[in-house]
């Protein structure tokens, strides 16, 4: 197997010990302070109402419903501007609450997350890694002195793309 392909998701972020659920995101201290600061609240409003009926947070989805509501609904009350701005609050604190998550987390022991860092650290036969997840593996690999990965591709995108971290 010389093409091997490794795809990562929320589970390895959480293997090694961070709070990465957008659920965790809910519960902190960003998500009240961006509820507190956002100019349209039907955002805000919309993504409490999706996590209750879908007893759970799937934060891309529920902010797409809000999107859509409010463009069905739009009046002389709401603006998109103030929309966007609610909308760029929200990500910039899930941005900021997911950097702390990077920095700070503690690893747990003998982590299978960490354990699969460092068979990829030595292997020849892994071409590249994708990842779900908004966090660097390249840092996370940082924090446990393991060098050598292959190419990391990010699917939605990178907190070091986001925000330069």
């Amino acid at each position: 197997m010389d093409n091997g392909l490794l795809i990562l998701g929320n589970g390895f972020d959480l293997d090694l010990g961070m709070n990465t659920r957008y659920s965790d995101f809910w519960d902190s201290e960003g998500w009240k302070n961006a509820k507190m600061t956002c100019p349209e609240k039907y955002l805000v409003t919309s993504l409490e109402k999706y996590r209750i009926t879908h007893n759970w947070f799937d934060l891309e989805s529920g902010l797409q419903d809000g999107a859509t509501r409010l463009l069905n609904r739009l009046s002389n009350i709401y603006t998109g501007r103030e929309y966007y701005e609610s909308y760029q609050i929200l990500i910039n604190k899930l941005k900021e609450y997911i950097l702390t998550q990077q920095e700070s987390f503690v690893p747990k022991d003998n982590s299978v997350a960490e354990q699969l860092l460092k068979v990829i650290s030595i292997s020849t036969s892994l071409k590249c890694i994708y990842t779900f997840n908004y966090t660097d593996v390249s840092k996370i690999c940082e924090r446990f002195q393991i060098a050598n990965l292959p190419p990391v591709y990010h699917v939605h995108g990178s907190l070091k793309n986001y925000i330069g971290c």
